[in-house]
């Protein structure tokens, strides 16, 4: 019996794809436990990696480098991405950098500012429904300093507990540090109700300042009450309050990217300047602005 030169030539290809595969996801193997022993080092918390992805950075010369998709054990999981360029030694840590796990980009500490938020979230939503005695969707968006992060060595410390024990992170001369609060309104704003609302905003000021919270930026927008129905959907469908936020606000549809544009009638936006400048809820009236698409 003979065997044609074809089928030689067909599994010799097997067998050299066979390795090739194999060989792949060996290395893709020892990269996921890298990637997991680097978060864990970082933060003292525990990983699963799911996947792996090859990529080229933009530019003219880009960098070909492999992203690695891994979940935190708590619940629910926070996704995070690791990345690491392949002309950098897969045995080395240091190689390795977080990446926002929803875009391509550098986020030295993306982990940790979800943690943040996620604590934040947590106690910020009722303090903001009692003093607005109304549903209130709410969410934070919080960039810890370089240097906090850099000095983690496998620990991952509390929003409050920092607040409490490490003032200096939250100063005014620190410019590394920034956060942000969304609310999301779902109420009829009129020239008659601005001056009620105007001091429900004021007390929700001050009950931050009680919890020492004193820097940061405050964004209001306030929808037509039925919307919030379908605000839901979409916000569930996104996967999630800031995902929603991020992508209507930047959208350049008559309607929203989830049809908000009609339902979405004022904004109010506040800087740090701008709240260290409130003495009184009449001060926050000239605020209140229409929102134009």
């Amino acid at each position: 019996m003979t065997i044609s030169k074809w089928k030689i030539a067909v599994a010799l290809i097997g067998v050299l794809m066979a390795g090739f595969f194999g060989q792949r996801y060996y290395y893709e193997q020892v990269e996921k436990k890298n990637v997991e022993r680097f978060l864990q080092e970082r933060y003292g918390q525990e990983f699963v990696a799911q996947s792996c992805e090859y990529f080229q950075s933009e530019g003219m010369v880009g960098r070909k480098g492999i992203r690695t998709f891994v979940f935190s054990k708590e619940q629910p999981p926070i996704k995070v991405a690791v990345a690491r360029f392949l002309d950098k030694s897969r045995d080395d840590l240091q190689s390795y950098f977080e990446l926002n796990a929803s875009k391509d980009g550098e986020n030295y500490g993306f982990y940790f500012n979800q943690v943040w938020s996620r604590e934040v979230d947590a106690k910020l939503q009722g303090v903001t429904e009692s003093v607005f005695q109304r549903t209130i969707f709410f969410v934070s968006g919080i960039n810890a300093p370089y240097p906090l992060l850099s000095q983690l060595q496998g620990q991952t410390p509390t929003y409050f507990g920092t607040l409490k024990n490490r003032t200096e992170v939250f100063s005014d001369t620190n410019f590394n540090f920034s956060q942000s609060f969304w609310l999301l309104s779902f109420y009829d704003l009129n020239e008659g109700n601005k001056p009620m609302e105007a001091e429900r905003i004021f007390q929700f000021m001050s009950e931050l300042r009680k919890l020492n919270i004193n820097k940061y930026m405050l964004y209001i927008h306030y929808y037509t009450p039925t919307y919030m129905t379908d605000a839901k959907v979409s916000i569930k469908q996104v996967g999630g309050l800031y995902s929603f936020i991020e992508a209507d606000s930047a959208s350049v549809v008559p309607y929203g990217f989830f049809g908000s544009g009609k339902n979405w009638k004022y904004i109010m936006n506040l800087s740090r300047r701008d709240i260290d400048k409130i003495k009184s809820p009449s001060d926050i009236i000239p605020f209140f602005k229409p929102k134009i698409r």
